[in-house]
């Protein structure tokens, strides 16, 4: 398997925001819709991070008062220290590409989300990123041009606890190998294809 889709839960939405929980799986674009690998995921103490210089909104703490008790729990459990957790994915990533034929790419859910805030996270640390940044990889471009031909995301069923990084993740890996295998198959419906960036309003 040659990619890693990553999902974080964070305090905040810019790109130095503090991380409460990282989650993370192997997965091919390519390959079977479903069939997924190695697994990542750990809880940050959130003071090791404000303690790093990464920020707290006050808006996404109000957010995640009224997410489930489920999603709640799970970030509030064994925390690890920014250094210690970020060292863990660094040897995950290192692990997963020791069994990879080919470069790593990493995928987060949004071009200025997953991959920048852990980028910010690990120069925070005073630690270096396990990846290039050639290898980054953004779901909701290919979300977009899945819904722009007319395939949702929705159309994988929802597996596990919402706002559950690792959760997220394996679901975000499963719609993406999911859309991909529509965009590629050769039997794709070419009658009526909606044009990209031509939708209505």
């Amino acid at each position: 398997m040659n990619g890693i889709m990553v999902d974080l839960e964070t305090m905040g939405t810019s790109s130095n925001a503090a991380i409460v929980a990282i989650g993370a799986v192997e997965f091919d674009i390519d390959a079977e819709v479903g069939l997924l690998g190695a697994e990542f995921y750990c809880n940050i103490d959130i003071q090791t991070c404000i303690d790093a210089g990464l920020s707290v909104d006050g808006s996404t703490i109000i957010w995640w008062l009224k997410q489930s008790e489920e999603a709640r729990n799970a970030i509030s459990k064994t925390p690890y220290n920014l250094v210690r957790g970020l060292n863990d994915f660094t040897r995950f990533i290192e692990a997963a590409q020791d069994r990879s034929l080919s470069r790593i790419t990493v995928w987060g859910n949004g071009s200025n989300f997953d991959n920048v805030i852990l980028h910010s996270a690990y120069t925070a640390a005073g630690l270096t990123k396990p990846w290039h940044f050639k290898d980054d990889r953004d779901v909701r471009t290919l979300v977009f041009l899945g819904r722009a031909l007319g395939i949702e995301k929705t159309e994988v069923v929802r597996e596990g606890v919402r706002h559950h990084a690792l959760d997220d993740a394996k679901h975000q890996a499963r719609y993406c190998q999911y859309i991909y295998s529509k965009l590629k198959a050769d039997n794709f419906n070419k009658s009526s294809p909606r044009e990209i960036g031509n939708e209505s309003s």
